[in-house]
């Protein structure tokens, strides 16, 4: 019995941490940054194979619908089926990580 009362007491802390709003934009924080640094990689490699075949800038309308979208997804608004689609949209996008625009 005592084994299943500890047992609900860490389950109870485990939610409580994963519900904070700290652990959220902790975790936001570090989804939006491996998004650029997939696509940073994906650039790279792209330019390797090809030089020069990914150039130009990135306008504010791309960046701010792109964060929007990355948003939606660490936010859970995004259905499962569909995030695959909706964080390729980032990356098409071309997001930059916040600051560097």
């Amino acid at each position: 019995m005592a084994k299943g009362v500890a047992a609900v007491g860490a389950t109870m802390k485990k939610s409580s941490l994963f519900a904070g709003p700290n652990t959220k934009a902790t975790l936001a924080s570090a989804v939006n940054q491996l998004v650029f640094n997939v696509h940073f990689s994906l650039i790279s490699a792209i330019n390797d194979k090809t030089p020069g075949s990914v150039e130009g800038y990135v306008t504010q309308d791309d960046v701010n619908k792109a964060q929007r979208l990355l948003e939606n997804v660490t936010q859970g608004r995004v259905p499962s089926a569909s995030v695959k689609q909706v964080l390729f949209d980032v990356l098409t996008l071309n997001l930059s990580p916040p600051g560097v625009n």
